[in-house]
């Protein structure tokens, strides 16, 4: 089965390393990959399942798919806030340095792809943990981040979620995608990290549990009854 995104790769100081998330990123471990590889190869089996042909996505489904990636971001950073700080800022087992920086790059990447989406410009200069004093302040931008996602694909209309959009940055020429594939990006590149992160936080005894697409379904018709 073909994967949804081609996986970019090339080798540096003799790792396989990927650079989806940002242009110009540090690359992940090759385990990481086959995490991101696996998450597209089912989103991909979804989206054949449902009859939608290459470049369609139903704007509910992917309004649902962004709720999914707001709730599951939600779930970590609730157990993260019971870090102690030297837990939270110190050096773990992570694509990233810690567990603060891993939060600040899912965070980052879902700012970055909604700038470019919706402004038409990557911003050059990514987040980085000190420009959050505290997790709480974390946790305010990425509400305001999640409200302005969500905001801008609810006005898109279904023929604007087909289509593609433009976007220029400061490395190259610009480039133009289908909105959908960058969308799901966001949402299976937060898969990937939430997983390393929930692996941390359970050797802590601060398991997230459950956080899959089905348990968020489930969730979300509990709420409702």
């Amino acid at each position: 089965m073909a994967c949804l995104f081609p996986i970019e790769h090339h080798h540096l100081v003799g790792r396989l390393t990927t650079r989806w998330s940002r242009p110009g990123q540090p690359g992940v471990e090759f385990g990481a990959i086959l995490v991101l590889a696996g998450r597209a190869a089912h989103l991909e089996a979804v989206r054949r399942t449902h009859g939608l042909e290459d470049g369609q996505m139903k704007k509910a489904e992917l309004l649902t798919l962004v709720a999914f990636n707001t709730w599951a971001n939600r779930r970590i950073l609730a157990k993260a806030a019971r870090l102690a700080p030297r837990a939270l800022h110190g050096k773990a087992n992570l694509s990233y340095p810690s567990p603060i920086a891993t939060l600040v790059h899912v965070l980052d990447t879902q700012w970055y792809w909604r700038e470019g989406i919706q402004v038409g410009i990557l911003p050059s200069r990514p987040l980085i943990p000190a420009d959050f004093p505290s997790l709480h302040a974390l946790r305010r931008r990425w509400d305001e981040e999640d409200r302005l996602l969500l905001g801008y694909l609810s006005s898109r209309t279904q023929r604007q979620v087909d289509g593609n959009v433009t976007y220029t940055w400061r490395q190259a020429r610009p480039r133009t995608r289908p909105l959908w594939h960058i969308i799901t990006h966001v949402v299976n590149h937060g898969t990937q990290h939430r997983t390393e992160l929930a692996v941390f936080l359970t050797a802590k005894k601060l398991s997230p549990r459950n956080m899959d697409f089905l348990d968020y379904i489930r969730h979300k018709t509990n709420a409702r009854t």
